[in-house]
């Protein structure tokens, strides 16, 4: 059941990326877009977060992570927006979530296995895979568009998004534990105390939208940019809260793989409106090629081999 909710997430959150592209089309901005995604992606994420569980109390330690994910979340998204007005919106999603194999890197380095990050044969293997596969699909790009304006914008979204899962696992690490063993696990956090992380993160990052806003753009959205930017806060807003979601639900072997089946999902939709909709040259080779480091690399092998003898 968890690995269906993580796939229904990534497919939520390929349509957001949808509705994005969708408003540019229509003549409206990434900006204007994102505001209205975001605003409305607070109000669902309360309603599913704290409204749904009871559980208001907040602390100075969720505002501080939450504010630290929100910049970073609002810089990943602006970087995304800007790479969609400037280059092949399939490609910026398979090399965004391509990024999911350096959180695992990261961790490595910081903490290692005594808080169960171990660097692994996998991770290197995979990420060889991902940089090999999006250098290939990148490559065989035949689209015209200012190639070194997209890639720029495309490598800053996927540094913010790695850095955003890295700030989100060491969050897990609070919350889990052990604790006081490194300067940077020095204390706990009470789960419940942790339902308004997910709100600041997306209120922050809206705010980082309407700076951009008040800088650049002096309008108001039209009717279908409107309407497309309300969609894209409601799949964006539930497709954050599935993901959340699925891990309580999942058994070990499930959680294994969680991830990797949501970022996976996420790219091969994306691949499909990109070819259907835009005839987007889609190099399927080199994308599977990406999404199998993807695989590798993120999927969490020793629990998934250490709970096979069982099923």
């Amino acid at each position: 059941m968890a690995l269906v909710i993580a796939a229904v997430a990534g497919l939520f959150t390929a349509l957001t990326s949808l509705f994005m592209r969708r408003s540019i089309d229509v003549g409206g901005s990434t900006r204007l877009f994102l505001i209205l995604q975001l605003s409305l992606s607070i109000i669902v994420v309360t309603l599913l977060g704290p409204v749904r569980t009871g559980e208001y109390a907040i602390t100075v330690i969720t505002i501080s992570i939450g504010t630290i994910a929100g910049l970073l979340y609002g810089s990943m998204m602006w970087a995304l927006g800007r790479a969609f007005e400037l280059g092949p919106a399939s490609l910026t999603i398979a090399i965004l979530q391509s990024g999911s194999v350096f959180p695992a890197i990261f961790m490595a380095v910081l903490f290692g296995v005594q808080f169960g990050h171990p660097y692994t044969l996998w991770i290197g293997i995979g990420s060889f895979l991902v940089v090999v596969g999006l250098c290939w699909a990148g490559w065989s790009t035949n689209i015209s568009f200012t190639k070194g304006r997209w890639l720029s914008r495309a490598l800053l979204a996927v540094l913010s998004y790695s850095l955003l899962f890295f700030v989100l696992q060491w969050q897990a690490l609070l919350i889990s534990g052990p604790w006081n063993t490194s300067p940077l696990v020095p204390f706990p956090i009470d789960p419940a105390t942790d339902q308004w992380f997910t709100p600041i993160m997306f209120a922050v990052a809206a705010f980082i939208q309407l700076l951009n806003i008040i800088q650049k753009e002096r309008r108001f959205p039209n009717r279908r940019e409107l309407l497309y930017g309300l969609l894209g806060g409601l799949t964006n807003g539930v497709g954050t809260f599935l993901l959340v979601l699925s891990p309580e639900l999942a058994a070990p072997w499930e959680n294994a793989m969680l991830f990797p089946l949501f970022a996976i999902t996420i790219i091969i939709a994306c691949n499909i409106w990109g070819w259907l909709l835009y005839k987007e040259q889609v190099h399927w080779m080199a994308n599977s090629l990406a999404m199998t480091g993807v695989c590798i690399g993120t999927v969490d092998w020793k629990s998934l081999l250490d709970y096979a003898p069982s099923l």
